[in-house]
């Protein structure tokens, strides 16, 4: 097959031209523990245990257990703290009383919501 006839590949990862990969794998997760209902982001989230990953795509820090799963607004900054572990979640609380749920990478960057 010569080059003028060779099917073209786009960079685009639907292309075929890249290996696909689950959400799973694509976003890694932590896990948080709530031990109190609280409010975060605007939602009521029942106590528990919950793995968190961020699905950038949708700019949406998500909480999930066997049970529930919470999809957050978040936004992404910069991080002045750099996490030493790939993906760290925790809740945090802010000088107004809010509850916040903050994932930082080791890239230096967070998602809050």
């Amino acid at each position: 097959m010569s080059l003028a006839t060779a099917r073209a590949l786009s960079c685009h990862p639907a292309s075929g031209f890249f290996a696909r990969v689950t959400e799973a794998v694509r976003a890694p997760s932590s896990a948080i523990e709530v031990t109190a209902r609280s409010r975060v982001g605007g939602r009521a989230i029942d106590p528990g245990l919950y793995r968190v990953r961020v699905d950038e795509a949708r700019e949406r820090i998500v909480l999930e257990n066997d049970d529930r799963t919470y999809a957050l607004t978040a936004f992404f900054r910069r991080s002045k703290v750099i996490s030493q572990y790939p993906t760290t979640a925790s809740l945090e609380q802010g000088d107004d009383g809010r509850t916040f749920v903050v994932v930082r990478f080791s890239n230096g960057c967070e998602w809050v919501a």
